[in-house]
């Protein structure tokens, strides 16, 4: 199995609740398991699906491909709506992080707005007037307001979010600076024991607050699903299943040796390939297993579906050679 992430669920008429045991009443839960087992999967549901006043089995399963680092529960709950129980896993959902850009932007705070306007009144913008280029002067008046600029208004870096995750609302980005602030001022000494403490508190505050909010986020998405292909591509968003596709590099006619680096001439190659593959597999055999014959049978080979002719013709051939083994003919 080659997929990351494999669930397979459904009633398998196949009771392994004891196929694990040495005993042998129960040879298909054992080959079932065993079958699993040789695809690196596993069934995560160990209790009891089907109760009924005489027995009781395991046939609805949940096969999953990764349990020990996906699955963090799976059980049974009985409903008591039908005569099978309702199975459930719980899966490990990695949330996709949004990258983050580095950017310098302007710190407003400390901003003295009155020395600022002073400083801009007090400038000799008649400077500008001494070039006869337009760009020259816009350049001259740009270097003359940003001195000032810089001078008022510094700049910090800060990190900008690429896309911001839907569920994080003001009130939870206030808690997040206020952790932020609390954990500057902790320097790992008791002078600061109260800071960490109250950073400590913050932190499990936010942690809590995001998680309601991103539940509540994803079961409104689900809500607003009206068919079965709006439920699957939220649970592909849930998931973080998208995968960019990887581009084809070029590819080398076995024949010309040509090489094709067009979308449709790679496409058409493919196709080709996979469309002759038989007959081309037919013919290496025909040409490397008969050769002492002398009857053309490669439109037999070449044939996906054989006729009631070929295969009566294959018959008598067979019993004919079954007799001369018999006589040591050959």
């Amino acid at each position: 199995m080659t997929r990351k992430n494999l669930v397979i669920v459904g009633d398998f008429n196949t009771d392994v609740s004891n196929a694990n045991s040495t005993a042998t009443s129960n040879p298909m839960g054992k080959k079932l398991l065993a079958t699993l087992y040789s695809h690196r999967c596993k069934n995560v549901i160990s209790n009891p699906t089907r109760v009924t006043q005489s027995t009781k089995s395991t046939i609805d399963l949940a096969i999953v491909n990764n349990p020990a680092s996906k699955v963090s529960n799976s059980g049974v709950l009985d409903l008591s709506i039908a005569d099978h129980k309702t199975i459930f896993v719980t899966y490990k959902m990695k949330t996709k992080s949004p990258g983050v850009s580095i950017k310098r932007v302007r710190n407003y705070r400390g901003l003295d707005e009155k020395s600022l306007q002073e400083d801009l009144h007090d400038v000799p913008w008649w400077v500008t007037s001494l070039f006869d280029d337009i760009d020259d002067v816009t350049h001259a008046w740009e270097l003359l307001f940003k001195d000032v600029l810089d001078t008022h208004i510094p700049t910090r870096i800060a990190k900008i979010r690429k896309e911001s995750l839907p569920w994080v609302t003001g009130e939870i980005r206030k808690e997040m600076n206020k952790r932020y602030k609390l954990l500057r001022k902790c320097d790992g000494t008791r002078n600061t024991s109260a800071f960490w403490e109250e950073y400590k508190r913050t932190r499990n505050k936010v942690t809590k607050m995001l998680r309601e909010a991103e539940s509540i986020f994803w079961l409104n998405q689900f809500k607003k699903a009206k068919n079965a292909k709006d439920f699957w591509n939220t649970v592909t968003e849930v998931m973080n299943l998208h995968q960019k596709h990887k581009q084809i590099g070029p590819m080398q006619h076995s024949s010309s040796s040509e090489l094709i680096t067009s979308k449709t001439g790679k496409a058409e190659l493919i196709n080709d390939f996979f469309v002759n593959i038989g007959k081309n597999l037919a013919d290496k055999h025909h040409h490397r297993e008969h050769k002492a014959q002398t009857t053309d049978l490669s439109d037999f080979y070449n044939r996906v579906t054989p006729t009631i002719s070929d295969l009566s013709t294959c018959k008598l051939r067979l019993a004919s050679d079954l007799n001369k083994l018999k006589d040591g003919a050959y």
